[in-house]
C-alpha cells in the first residue's frame, strides 16, 4: 500500500468503519427490491392482457397499428440490470472500505505508545494533533513528529503483512 492511500484510509477512518453496516444494509436492501421490481414491472407490462396500449413508452416509433412489446420489455430489463450491477459494485466498495478500515483501525492498536494513542486520537476521534498533544501532555512538535514515526511504521507493518 502507498503511503498517500494509507494517509487517506486513516482519514477516512472512523467513517468507513462506523457507518458502513447500515450503508450497505440499505445498499443491499435496495438492491434487493429494485430486482423484485423488475420482476414486477414485466410481469405487468407483458401478462396484463398483454395489450399494445399498456406499453411503458408512449412514443410509438414502428409504422402500422402493432407495437412489438418485447423490444420495451428488453429495454426495461437491460436498464435494471445496470442499476443493479452498479448497486452491487457500490455495496462490495462500501464492504471493502469497511473490511480495510478495521484491518487499519487493528494494526494503530498494536503499535507501541505513544505511536497507537497518538493516531488513535487524531484518525479516530478525529482531533488536531495540537488537541492530542495537550491530551498526552507532550510539545506540539513531539507529538507531530510522533505522529509521521507511527505512520511510517504503520506503513511498515501493513506492508510487512501484505508481502506474507
Amino acid at each position: 500500500m502507498y503511503e498517500e492511500v494509507l494517509r487517506e484510509r486513516l482519514e477516512s477512518l472512523y467513517t468507513d468503519l462506523t457507518c458502513t453496516n447500515n450503508e450497505a444494509v440499505a445498499l443491499v436492501n435496495l438492491m434487493n427490491d429494485s430486482i423484485d421490481d423488475k420482476n414486477n414491472i414485466i410481469k405487468d407490462v407483458y401478462f396484463r392482457d398483454r395489450a399494445p396500449v399498456k406499453v411503458l413508452s408512449t412514443v410509438f416509433s414502428g409504422s402500422g397499428g402493432t407495437y412489438d412489446i418485447e423490444n420495451e420489455l428488453i429495454d426495461v430489463s437491460a436498464g435494471y440490470d445496470k442499476f443493479i450491477k452498479k448497486l452491487s459494485y457500490k455495496t462490495s466498495c462500501v464492504l471493502n472500505r469497511h473490511a480495510l478500515a478495521l484491518t487499519l483501525f487493528l494494526e494503530i492498536l498494536a503499535l507501541p505508545d505513544p505511536y497507537s494513542k497518538i493516531l488513535y486520537l487524531h484518525f479516530f476521534k478525529s482531533l488536531p494533533l495540537t488537541q492530542v498533544s495537550e491530551i498526552l501532555f507532550i510539545s506540539k512538535s513531539a507529538c507531530y513528529r510522533y505522529s509521521e514515526k507511527g505512520i511510517n511504521m504503520l506503513h511498515k507493518n501493513i506492508e510487512k503483512k501484505h508481502h506474507k
